[in-house]
């Protein structure tokens, strides 16, 4: 029914609202204890104290650029996935069910770690036509640093995927027998956790894990 497609609509928006309120605290916060700790003279030499406190501060450099550098993530991810700020948000910040809190803490660190340089790593990659991003995989029990063309931002999600570049670190199987005609092995398989490169376009899956090998003899 309509009026329960509406209730969830509202339901979405308030969760999304109150996770940017969050946000916008955890920021008035770390301002609030640098201004305790430094309080700016009233008068014109107030902004120039303000500015050489930040500076001699390396811990509140590092905290304003990562809220800087986070904010500008999340507000690009919306732009081009047509979603709002807190959609992406709660996507990046929620534990799945199933998710273990080790996993969880893992998957924060690889998408802080891209952050950290996604100031630059995206308009570099934007200029050779791509997208970048973090992926989890809960059920495989890792991520991904993917590489998405711009052009394609508005068709499904099978059509975007058979045209990245992904960074990928999770669980698969990779066959361990004897080498087949076509060069790769057969059965039995074993289960590995290991980083490898997929690049579907060029039927380049889990490499160099899983790839075409000589024949002896």
């Amino acid at each position: 029914p309509r009026w329960c497609r509406a209730l969830s609509t509202t339901k979405r928006k308030k969760h999304e609202t109150m996770l940017l309120v969050h946000q916008q605290q955890v920021i008035s916060r770390i301002m609030t204890k640098w201004w305790a700790q430094s309080p700016p003279p009233i008068g014109g030499g107030g902004i120039l104290s303000s500015t050489n406190t930040i500076v001699q501060s390396p811990a509140l450099v590092g905290a304003a650029y990562m809220v800087a550098a986070n904010y500008f993530y999340v507000a690009r991810r919306a732009r081009l996935r047509r979603q709002t700020k807190g959609y992406i948000w709660s996507v990046r910040t929620t534990r799945e069910k199933g998710v273990s809190w080790p996993l969880f803490v893992t998957f924060l660190f690889a998408w802080q770690a891209i952050v950290v340089v996604y100031p630059l790593l995206e308009p570099l990659t934007s200029l050779f036509g791509f997208a970048s991003f973090v992926y989890s995989y809960p059920n495989a029990q890792g991520f991904g640093y993917i590489l998405e063309p711009l052009a394609l931002q508005d068709e499904s999600s099978s059509v975007r995927s058979k045209n990245q570049v992904r960074f990928d670190w999770h669980r698969f199987m990779v066959n361990v027998g004897p080498i087949g005609r076509n060069g790769y092995r057969h059965p039995p398989s074993v289960q590995r956790n290991l980083p490898h490169i997929d690049i579907p376009s060029r039927h380049m899956k889990h490499w160099p894990w899983r790839r075409r090998c000589r024949s002896k003899g």
